[in-house]
């Protein structure tokens, strides 16, 4: 069964909670249908991605995934879970998976497949949300890095046990953010910073 899924931002609201948001890359070889076809089962993914501990389906969407609404749990590698309901909204085979989460964290993600390498595929997932937890919001100006750290360990975990799935090799593969380190002048007040990862 295929439940495409992603995550992707929310509205950015004035006083709104902690935006958090970073692009994690990385190269298979493997052919496209072949990933698209084990990336778009959700439903499997707990048994090759270590720190994903349960997907439940909540809705069945249309044959190609769009409307379905799934429950993630999530083990972050610094201990703590998320709980994410994930409804996918858009689909494009093989190349786009996209979807809106609302839980522990809200907002979008988005995966994309390109092929354009012979006998590989590139493989990106952008993870654009708003933390929702109380001390996630108060301790993300002192523990942004961490987060990050973990996003990037969990990340790559992933991709791994995607090539194993696959049974082929993860080429190469990098996590970066797609924002500023220290925090918008939306979260903090007027407070303009140059730094970036």
């Amino acid at each position: 069964m295929s439940a495409a899924f992603s995550f992707c931002v929310a509205r950015p609201l004035s006083g709104a909670s902690p935006r958090f948001v970073r692009i994690a890359s990385w190269r298979l070889d493997a052919p496209v249908e072949r990933v698209w076809e084990v990336l778009s089962d959700v439903e499997s993914w707990p048994r090759w991605w270590p720190d994903l501990l349960a997907v439940r389906r909540v809705r069945e969407g249309r044959d190609d995934g769009v409307g379905a609404l799934n429950e993630f749990t999530w083990r972050s590698r610094l201990g703590y879970r998320l709980r994410l309901m994930v409804e996918t909204r858009s689909v494009r085979r093989p190349e786009v998976i996209e979807g809106v989460a609302l839980g522990d964290v809200s907002g979008h993600g988005l995966w994309l497949l390109d092929a354009s390498s012979a006998g590989s595929v590139q493989v990106t997932y952008r993870w654009d949300v708003r933390l929702e937890r109380t001390w996630m919001r108060f301790a993300m100006p002192l523990l942004r890095p961490l987060f990050s750290w973990s996003h990037a360990a969990v990340m790559r975990r992933g991709a791994r046990g995607l090539a194993g799935a696959l049974g082929c090799s993860m080429l190469d593969f990098h996590d970066y953010a797609a924002l500023p380190q220290w925090p918008t002048d939306a979260e903090t007040g007027p407070r303009r910073r140059a730094h970036h990862e």
